[in-house]
């Protein structure tokens, strides 16, 4: 039977596998994250001796893996990428989110993640090419081939943004959105001269 080797000797491990290392979770008694992306949990009636189990881990909207977790202010839900985290490397610096390497969302084991900045994680989606844009966005009602073509039908041959907007069933403001780069702003701008 293991005991927890970086906390009170009296905790016995049971339930816990012997070949994943797991850590305490920082302000929940009780639970424990995996190096391997689970969480556990002691919590439960009739448990004596305190035995753990294996949290069942649901998808957000974004598809990101999470889980509830109780303490004595109630409980919250938390993305298990950030409980490894802060259960293996500790509390990120101010800004800071749970970011994964390799961009995989499915995968929260502790060498996939790190800490890094909202800027910092947009450029590593940029240089992964997992970055949203263009058709990816689910944002955008346009294809890329009907972006390019309006751009070319505005800045090349004079078009009208309400003609462009009603033929392909956006807003005039959305028009001006995309022929000033708000939108699709990685597709060339087209000029006159061309």
């Amino acid at each position: 039977m293991r005991t927890n080797a970086g906390g009170n000797d009296d905790e016995l491990l049971v339930g816990l596998p012997d070949d994943i290392e797991t850590r305490p979770i920082a302000g929940f008694p009780g639970y424990r994250a995996g190096c391997d992306g689970t969480i556990w949990s002691c919590h439960g009636r009739h448990r004596t001796p305190r035995r753990w189990r294996q949290l069942k881990l649901r998808r957000n909207a974004e598809g990101y893996a999470q889980v509830a977790l109780k303490n004595d202010d109630g409980q919250k839900s938390f993305k298990v990428a950030r409980l490894v985290l802060l259960a293996f490397v500790g509390t990120p610096p101010t800004g800071f989110i749970a970011c994964h390497r390799h961009g995989d969302r499915d995968d929260d084991r502790l060498d996939n993640l790190k800490w890094d900045t909202r800027k910092g994680n947009a450029a590593d989606r940029r240089r992964r090419g997992t970055h949203a844009l263009g058709e990816r966005s689910g944002k955008n009602k346009l294809t890329e081939a009907q972006a390019r073509e309006i751009l070319t039908r505005v800045l090349k041959q004079g078009e009208t943004y309400r003609s462009i907007a009603a033929e392909f069933g956006i807003t005039k403001n959305a028009v001006g959105l995309l022929v000033r780069g708000n939108t699709w702003p990685h597709l060339p701008r087209p000029t006159a001269s061309e």
